[in-house]
């Protein structure tokens, strides 16, 4: 995670929390929206970033979070430059590629 990452992360939470505040002020007459909603909102914001943080940076792999995400991103690799493979991992329960996750 460079830079660009948590300037990002700040243009998408001021965007979130803005958007959060056009949702309460369409529901002002709800005083579930008007007393919690911005502050369940943040928290909700301050514990995905929280998780993103340690799973990035504490955890050496990135924890199963992230072995998923580039496990995922391989098979999607796969799909497109060899389909016969791809398909192959999915459809046969014997198939096993010990090169498949390198």
């Amino acid at each position: 995670m460079g830079l660009l990452d948590f300037l990002l992360l700040l243009v998408y939470s001021v965007l979130v929390m803005v958007l959060g505040l056009f949702l309460r002020s369409r529901h002002m007459d709800n005083p579930v929206y008007r007393d919690y909603f911005l502050k369940g909102l943040s928290v909700k914001l301050v514990g995905a970033i929280g998780f993103t943080l340690v799973y990035t940076y504490y955890y050496t792999y990135g924890g199963d979070s992230l072995a998923y995400f580039r496990d995922a991103n391989r098979m999607v690799g796969y799909l497109f430059v060899e389909p016969t493979t791809y398909f192959k991992f999915f459809l046969s329960p014997e198939y096993v590629n010990d090169n498949l996750f390198d």
